[in-house]
């Protein structure tokens, strides 16, 4: 079968993941992170799409309602411009009425002319017809020659606003002239008193008073304008704005302006419309009219695009924040992540190395986080005690090791026994026989020690006489040192004396304290020779023992030698005690001197120093005393040395039987030998 291909980048992942369960744990939670980062964006995504998707139709609604609202302004622009024009025809109607000219015309009643100069102004004014009429509302002129006034005076009597004309007369003023406005669908009696079909046509009538020289009312002049087709006012509108412009009355036109549709009919209500691909905005203007501004439904479009480009940036905006934030957030869930497995990984990988080494048999090892409360803690605290458990185990197995190697050692070690006593039997035997021979040498030496014993009592009645010799050389060295500190006090109380003095009584002064020196470094030549005549005493009595243990083997020759040694010690100590006592007594004698020339002023110091000289001349009386002392104990060792010649002649005889001791002794030795050689390979065989 062949096997699969691998790579070993897989491998190697596969390795690594399968050694960590905290790189597996941290794989896992940095998957569901991206998986939960990933499905927000989406789920924000989404909310922006159709965020968007319902932005549009609001942009949409937003584009019409800014369209509408601007329509309706240029409606409202257009309605104003309409009634601009109503107030400039009035006004005009207004200059034509206050001249002079047509005051005169009025009274000559004058038709032909009236007619001519109506005529002449209608067209300027823009109104369609007009009528001259006197204070009695009776028809003076027209602007056409033609007609009848006998018939226009019925019309007018019929017409239904006849009422207000005359009001009109009677509330004159001619600072505020009033007048008449009447807009709306003509009525028969304007047809019948113009003789023209305007029944029914949107119109303007427009009464204005006509004062004489006195302000008072001479008549009116009554005109009237009906709506064109195509106003020029609203062309040219249309034509600034490019718009389209309708006025109408209910459903029926009265003017169009700019690009309308020849269909077009205006609705009911003025909310806005879409018509042949355009759209428009109906508003009231004139009584019973609305005027309709229509305009290319592309501009809705224009502004919904621009709507949407903004509102595109922004969302981009928007999105490119979200990004941010969510990279951001990634970063963050993925440093907080790698935290928490550093965390995590670390105290775990620890525990894992240690696990390691106590499974290699590292049990002593100390086990790191064991203070931990958390579960890391626990597992760490777990393989403490896991260690404990194994090195009791372990001393358990070591320990039933030891008792199985003791038992072993037991069933040996009774076989060397066995073999020991046997050894011990023979050996005891050959000692028997070597007690034997020193039982017999013991006799012999017994009578040597006898006679060595006599010998040895004059040895010790020599010692106690040196002995008595260096008591009383002891007895001259106190009285020496007690001298010495009667000089020292002496010379204390002349230093004492001699520093009042000047510069002769400070060296004076220098002079006794090496004076004191000298004499402390004769205390300590005397202290030394106390302790070494002390030692001579002990010495004597050590030399004479040690002279009767040697003369049992080598003769008493060593005794000697080493008695006149000591002795030639002794005489060397005594002349260099007599060499310090000289050399006081030299510097003494100096000081002294030095001190005599001071004069009358240190005669204390004088008297002091010879008492010093005299104690001094005691010193070396005793000195000497010490001397005859130490010469009368060398002569004693004298008799000594002779006594230990005479106890080596009596020790000759005991020669022969020390030398059969001594066989006898190389005898033991030798059993001891093979005694130790027994003992040594028991002990081996119990080593083992």
């Amino acid at each position: 079968m062949i096997a699969p291909r691998t790579f070993p980048g897989i491998t190697f992942i596969r390795e690594k993941l399968a050694a960590s369960l905290a790189l597996r744990w941290a794989i896992v939670v940095m998957l569901v992170a991206a998986v939960g980062l990933a499905m927000m964006v989406y789920a924000v995504g989404l909310t922006l799409r159709a965020k968007i998707a319902a932005e549009a139709r609001r942009l949409t609604e937003i584009a019409e309602q800014k369209v509408s609202d601007r329509l309706e302004t240029e409606a409202k622009l257009a309605d104003h411009r309409l009634r601009g024009l109503v107030l400039r025809n009035e006004a005009a109607l207004q200059d034509i009425a206050m001249q002079p000219g047509l005051l005169r015309l009025l009274r000559q009643r004058d038709e032909r002319r009236i007619a001519e100069r109506l005529q002449g102004d209608l067209p300027r004014l823009g109104y369609t017809g007009a009528l001259l009429l006197d204070q009695n509302l009776v028809p003076v002129g027209f602007d056409q020659a033609n007609l009848s006034l006998a018939q226009a005076e019925r019309a007018v009597n019929a017409l239904d606003f006849r009422e207000a004309l005359q009001n009109l007369l009677v509330a004159h003023h001619r600072r505020t002239p009033m007048r008449y406005r009447a807009l709306g669908p003509m009525g028969m009696g304007m047809e019948h008193l113009f003789r023209v079909p305007i029944q029914d046509e949107y119109g303007l009538i427009s009464a204005i008073t006509v004062y004489d020289e006195f302000g008072d009312p001479a008549g009116l002049m009554l005109a009237y304008r009906v709506f064109q087709t195509s106003e020029p006012t609203l062309t040219d509108f249309a034509e600034t704005t490019r718009s389209g412009l309708v006025l109408a009355r209910g459903e029926t036109v009265i003017t169009r302006a700019g690009d309308v549709p020849a269909t077009f009919v205006p609705p009911a209500d003025g909310t806005m419309r879409y018509t042949e691909g355009r759209i428009f905005r109906c508003v009231p203007s004139l009584p019973q009219t609305r005027l309709c501004l229509l305009r290319n439904e592309s501009e809705v479009a224009e502004f919904r695009n621009e709507l949407q480009v903004m509102s595109n940036s922004e969302t981009s905006r928007m999105q490119t924040r979200l990004a941010l934030f969510a990279s951001a957030l990634a970063i963050l869930i993925g440093g907080l992540i790698l935290f928490l497995t550093r965390r995590l990984t670390g105290p775990l990988t620890d525990i894992a190395g240690e696990v390691s080494l106590v499974a290699e048999g590292e049990w002593t090892r100390a086990v790191r986080h064991a203070e931990r409360a958390d579960e890391v803690g626990r597992i760490a605290r777990a393989i403490e005690a896991m260690q404990i458990a194994l090195i009791e185990r372990d001393r358990m197995r070591q320990e039933m090791v030891r008792i199985d190697a003791i038992n072993q050692r037991r069933l040996a070690m009774g076989e060397a026994i066995g073999r020991f006593e046997t050894g011990i039997g023979d050996v005891m035997a050959k000692m028997g026989e070597a007690a034997e021979a020193l039982g017999r040498a013991s006799m012999a030496i017994g009578t040597a020690a006898r006679s060595a014993e006599r010998q040895a009592d004059r040895i010790q009645q020599t010692t106690l006489a040196t002995a008595q010799e260096a008591t009383i050389v002891t007895g001259a060295t106190l009285q020496l040192t007690r001298g010495l500190a009667e000089i020292e006090t002496r010379l204390r109380s002349t230093r004492a004396a001699v520093e009042s003095g000047e510069e002769t009584t400070r060296a004076a002064g220098h002079d006794v304290l090496d004076l004191s020196r000298l004499a402390g470094e004769a205390e300590q030549a005397l202290g030394h020779i106390q302790s070494l005549v002390a030692d001579l005493a002990q010495g004597a009595l050590s030399v004479s023992l040690d002279t009767a243990a040697q003369a049992g083997t080598g003769g008493f020759r060593g005794a000697a030698v080493a008695l006149s040694r000591f002795t030639g010690e002794t005489a060397a100590a005594a002349e260099r005690l007599g060499a310090a006592v000289a050399r006081v007594a030299a510097v003494a004698e100096m000081q002294a001197r030095r001190i005599g020339d001071l004069g009358e002023h240190f005669e204390r110091a004088s008297r002091d120093t010879a008492e010093i000289a005299v104690v001094m001349a005691e010193q070396d009386a005793a000195r000497r005393s010490i001397s005859e002392g130490l010469a009368s104990a060398s002569s004693a060792m004298s008799g000594l040395t002779e006594a230990v010649e005479e106890l080596r002649a009596s020790l000759q005889g005991a020669e022969g039987a020390t030398a059969e001791v001594l066989r006898a002794a190389r005898t033991m030795i030798a059993d001891a030998q093979a005694i130790d050689s027994g003992l040594r390979s028991f002990v081996r065989e119990v080593a083992a």
